[in-house]
């Protein structure tokens, strides 16, 4: 049930959302955190909503087949509490963005 909520797509796809782009000459490309191995431009990667963290999809289905419930990179839970979810006001209801 985790891994469907856990959009997959193609990691350059990833990086034009996040205004980034592959740097062919980088040494250090961020890898992925599960494997230790590089990201290639065309492979697939799940993202983290709370985090937005990426790794290989198949390396962020193996960590959660093992009951893993948080970010393999930060610890962040993969998906907010269901507190959280019910306590969230939507962002035109939050004081600090109407104190002007």
């Amino acid at each position: 049930m985790i891994k469907s909520q856990v959009p997959v797509v193609e990691y350059v796809r990833f990086l034009q959302r996040h205004g980034l782009r592959v740097d062919k000459g980088a040494s250090d490309d961020g890898g992925c955190a599960v494997c230790l191995s590089s990201i290639e431009e065309r492979d697939e990667v799940r993202e983290l909503s709370n985090c937005s963290h990426a790794f290989h999809r198949e390396c962020l289905d193996r960590w959660v087949d093992y009951n893993q419930a948080t970010c393999p990179l930060c610890g962040s839970l993969l998906f907010p509490s269901k507190r959280e979810k019910r306590t969230r006001k939507p962002c035109f209801l939050r004081e600090e963005d109407n104190e002007n």
